[in-house]
């Protein structure tokens, strides 16, 4: 009888264990997914896009992953059909490792989607790339925005942008004031 009830409480544990992860990554998939949407929408919202057309006549977005290169695949291929172009301009969404990423041996865009958390000195390094290179630098996961990513999303009543003011300003990237008006501010 005793061997039946550990029997049982490990079932229990192992059942609650796989769907507690699998709630944990449904979360993150939602967050990525709207996350990405957002992303969007401030990409058209970017007034200074004109500046980010290089001579081929594209504009270049980059999702950056540290591991997983198949899950940025997955979203490059959403992005590229939800924005085949910006203002008439072709979009090229390209697949940048963080090592790439931070080599600075790729030619320039005018955002990045960050697919996968990443480790707090990893996104400093990121974070600071990115203002250097006047880009959007967005994250969807919950506590980049006030750790210097410029933009995410914030999940209250209703889902709205969240961005950094400091990190927007230092990077001089103009956005239109209705994204701003819209979105939650973080102001350090």
């Amino acid at each position: 009888m005793r061997r039946l009830a550990i029997q049982i409480v490990i079932m229990l544990w192992l059942v609650t264990t796989t769907s507690a992860s699998t709630v944990a990554d449904s979360f993150t998939d939602r967050r990525v997914s709207v996350g990405q949407k957002l992303f969007r929408t401030m990409l058209v919202a970017d007034t200074s896009y004109k500046d980010n057309i290089l001579p081929d006549g594209n504009i270049y977005v980059d999702i950056i992953y540290r591991f997983d290169k198949t899950l940025a695949l997955q979203h490059a291929d959403i992005l590229e059909q939800d924005l085949p172009a910006l203002h008439d301009v072709p979009v090229v969404v390209r697949i940048v490792s963080l090592k790439q990423y931070l080599a600075k041996s790729n030619k320039p865009s005018v955002g990045v989607f960050i697919i996968e958390k990443m480790p707090l000195d990893l996104l400093n390094l990121i974070v600071s790339r990115s203002i250097l290179n006047q880009h959007i630098l967005f994250s969807p996961f919950e506590g980049d925005v006030e750790k210097g990513v410029m933009a995410g999303l914030s999940v209250e009543s209703r889902v709205r942008p969240f961005v950094n003011m400091r990190s927007l300003e230092l990077s001089k990237v103009k956005v239109k004031p209705f994204f701003i008006k819209v979105s939650k501010r973080y102001a350090p």
